[in-house]
């Protein structure tokens, strides 16, 4: 039986942290080459706990004043396998002064862990969501609303799908009108008599802002009805437009694996469209986004094509309205290695759509190069830029600046990227040394500057102030770092 619990929980703040690297950029930043940046400061998000901290997402209100990041960190110093809390904070943008803290812990006191954030368009509200225990083994979605002035709680949404285990968010997003949230995520709808496997359904929820209230569900699944996983979200133009890999029409092999895309009316939650994408092989898309207007959506992704980590970078675009699809792109080395694109953004005017990810030559880790494409809205390319590194460089986010005139990608240098193809459900996953930003000249391709922050992690999302002139990263892995960098 589906379960939705709203609850209204105090929230755990705590004000004022202190910075830990605020202006300190000669002292922690190397200059590699002439294109080198430094940071102009570096803000480590609230009280560390044993160095185990991380964020995993970053916004900012339209003003560009105030940061707001989301991650976990470890709820215990002494217990050896601690369990995590959603950690959620705020950065002051012009001295990189933190903010409130906020934690949240589930009913369980389990594991609890931040995967996604999503703004008010007004910047007043942010909303987290996550996977959190009320059980052992047994994950729900959990949704939370803070205040982003004081870091109030303001409300929680929990929702616990029909086979009462294993619920899992990977997106959310906020209506342009800021009174809807969108959260979507795989649930487990049973278990298949035939195989024994679960059966995961790609399941989309709409809650009121104001109140934290389901408006709406649907779950969508593919012909095979197993594996139906979703990794992107967007919404614009008065529709949610997701993406999943999807099993198609055999239930028993994971080598039938396609795209599938999907559009719901925002007020109701009626499918509008679904679309696949099937290459003949396993194909895993990786993340999605849309134009303003919805006019068109973009999804970037993976096919992998013989099952030992070889695969290519796909990107496809469809019509917004129908779901046709307009163009499909793909990106293999000479060498027939290991491509994969991890995210994908839009310019301001629309007419041009970035990927990035990385790709090698073989399948080691340690030979992949950040990759970043640029396409025109057409589907034709533009550029492809390679940016290597001794020890292998992959990138997770892509953005670009409000006035179009940057493209920033974030990610790890001197590290393990392991693809999605090779998951149990198809996600990626990057294991960091070094985390590193790239400027490109969105136009040409030329690279503008790198950076490589001074810490163990990797950039995992990344936001530009409104007025184009700073780039701030969200760093996770040993601790949960906040660094601006001048545009």
């Amino acid at each position: 039986m589906r379960r939705l619990v709203v609850l209204f929980v105090a929230a755990t703040v705590i004000a004022g942290s202190a910075v830990a690297r605020a202006n300190a950029a000669p002292a922690t930043c190397t200059v590699r080459s002439a294109v080198e940046r430094c940071e102009v400061w570096a803000d480590a998000s609230g009280p560390p706990v044993d160095g185990q901290n991380a964020s995993v997402a970053i916004g900012q209100t339209p003003d560009g004043s105030r940061l707001v990041t989301a991650g976990y960190r470890p709820n215990s110093l002494t217990n050896p396998l601690p369990t995590h809390d959603y950690m959620v904070g705020t950065t002051d943008t012009a001295t990189g002064r933190h903010g409130w803290t906020a934690f949240y812990d589930g009913p369980s006191g389990g594991e609890d862990e931040a995967t996604a954030l999503a703004m008010s368009p007004d910047g007043t509200k942010v909303f987290v969501t996550g996977f959190s225990e009320h059980a052992p083994n047994n994950d729900d979605f959990a949704t939370v609303a803070y205040d982003v002035a004081t870091g109030t709680q303001l409300w929680v949404a929990r929702y616990d799908g029909p086979g009462d285990s294993l619920d899992y968010p990977t997106a959310i997003a906020a209506s342009q009108d800021g009174t809807l949230a969108f959260v979507t995520g795989y649930s487990q709808l049973g278990i298949d008599p035939a195989t024994g496997i679960q059966v995961l359904g790609a399941t989309t929820i709409a809650y009121d802002t104001a109140t934290g209230a389901q408006r709406w569900l649907q779950t969508y699944q593919g012909p095979a009805h197993l594996w139906d996983i979703p990794t992107g979200l967007a919404a614009a133009g008065g529709r949610v437009y997701i993406t999943a890999r999807s099993n198609g029409a055999s239930p028993t092999s994971d080598n039938d694996t396609d795209d599938a895309t999907v559009a719901y009316d925002q007020a109701t939650g009626t499918q509008v469209w679904a679309s696949r994408y099937d290459s003949g092989t396993r194909d895993y898309p990786h993340a999605l986004t849309a134009t303003p207007d919805g006019s068109r959506v973009y999804v970037t992704g993976e096919r992998d094509w013989n099952g030992f980590g070889g695969s290519d970078v796909v990107s496809l675009g469809y019509d917004g309205a129908t779901g046709a699809m307009a163009w499909s792109a793909v990106y293999a080395t000479p060498g027939g290695g290991n491509e994969m694109g991890l995210s994908v953004a839009v310019s301001p005017a629309g007419d041009k759509v970035f990927v990035t990810g990385f790709g090698s030559d073989d399948i080691t880790p340690v030979d992949r190069s950040a990759v970043t494409i640029a396409y025109s809205s057409a589907g034709q390319q533009l550029w492809l830029q390679r940016h290597t590194n001794p020890g292998g460089e992959a990138m997770a986010k892509a953005t670009v600046s409000p006035d179009g005139q940057r493209l920033y990608v974030t990610g790890l240098a001197v590290g393990q990227s392991f693809g999605g193809g090779g998951g149990v459900f198809g996600i990626h996953y990057v294991d960091a040394q070094a985390p590193v930003t790239l400027a490109y000249d969105p136009a040409s391709g030329a690279l503008s500057w790198s950076a490589h922050f001074t810490d163990q992690g990797q950039g995992r999302d990344a936001v530009v102030s409104p007025d184009s002139k700073h780039v701030y990263v969200a760093v996770g892995g040993s601790d949960a770092v906040t660094v601006a960098y001048d545009g």
